[in-house]
């Protein structure tokens, strides 16, 4: 099936219409003419999975990350982060718009600093992949984890103290978790400000002996 994306939905999936019944599609954006094919189907709207992008938009960019398209933790890093802060704009006035009824004056979105490696914190799920725990993220509406060996979003301190947790964990031999014993690590908390880092292993009952 072609659309047109017409909009961006909140959690950065495009948005087209198949005779008029929306269709969000993960890694679409405003403007381009994709193929898809339907992955759920509901009364009210559908999931579709992008096969083709025929016209890419004029704003597309190759994301700064290379797990970004496999991650969906960024949705939004194939877009410039001007065109980012405008569609988050959006956004809020459509929210406001449906919800309060009211044409509400919005102010220009307070850009950050820093476009990447700003993020102080973080909590990922463990999982072991070819014998070894990793950490990362679960693919978008899966229980598959994208292992992250980096990450551009966090900060570079917060990415030091990861690795060095992650090579610990697995100099010790220690296991993923398993549900059936409640042993074994299942995810890492980690925070950062300025020289103070706190880190949170998450656990089942036994899994340091």
């Amino acid at each position: 099936m072609e659309l047109i994306i017409k909009k961006m939905g909140i959690n950065g999936e495009g948005i087209g219409y198949d005779q008029g019944k929306p269709v969000f599609v993960s890694g679409a954006l405003p403007q381009e003419h994709i193929e898809c094919q339907i992955v759920e189907n509901y009364p009210r709207y559908c999931v579709a999975k992008m096969t083709r992008l025929i016209s890419p938009s004029k704003d597309r960019i190759r994301p700064a990350c290379s797990l970004q398209k496999l991650c969906g933790g960024c949705p939004l890093m194939i877009l410039p982060y001007a065109r980012q802060l405008e569609y988050k704009k959006e956004l809020l006035r459509e929210a406001l718009q449906k919800y309060a009824g009211k044409n509400i004056r919005i102010e220009a979105v307070i850009p950050s600093k820093a476009a990447l490696n700003y993020r102080n914190q973080c909590k990922l799920p463990v999982k072991k992949w070819n014998g070894k725990l990793q950490c990362g993220l679960y693919s978008a509406q899966s229980n598959r984890l994208i292992a992250q060996s980096s990450c551009v979003v966090h900060e570079t301190v917060l990415e030091k103290v990861r690795q060095q947790i992650m090579h610990i964990l697995n100099e010790e031999q220690l296991n993923e978790y398993d549900p059936k014993r409640r042993q074994g690590i299942r995810g890492l908390a980690i925070r950062t400000l300025g020289k103070k880092h706190q880190a949170v292993l998450v656990s089942g009952e036994e899994t340091i002996p």
